[in-house]
């Protein structure tokens, strides 16, 4: 909600600055051209703004997917060490069960 008031501030800061560079302006029809000009950069800055907020959002699950991914990696590979400790034990107590009969 926060970010959506923030993004919506910064358009009408862009398109105050953009109509007050433009108030010298005398003809209507230039002056109906700079609104829609400003109109037009309003749009596209909301456009930018809310596809920005789609990227944050798409990045935030790629980056959690990819902690996800580390975490499962490590986990197989304490595993895997795990296995290769007691596979040593196993052989090891085999060895010796092997030299007594």
């Amino acid at each position: 909600m926060l970010r959506s008031n923030s993004n919506n501030s910064k358009s009408s800061d862009r398109v105050a600055l953009l109509s007050d560079s433009n108030n010298d302006t005398t003809s209507s029809s230039i002056g109906r051209k700079v609104k829609h000009d400003v109109d037009t950069s309003s749009h596209f800055e909301q456009q930018n703004d809310y596809r920005l907020e789609e990227l944050n959002s798409k990045l935030s699950a790629l980056h959690k997917i990819t902690i996800d991914i580390h975490n499962e990696v490590s986990d197989q590979g304490n595993l895997l060490d795990d296995t290769v400790v007691l596979y040593s034990f196993f052989s090891f107590v085999y060895e010796r069960c092997q030299g007594k009969t």
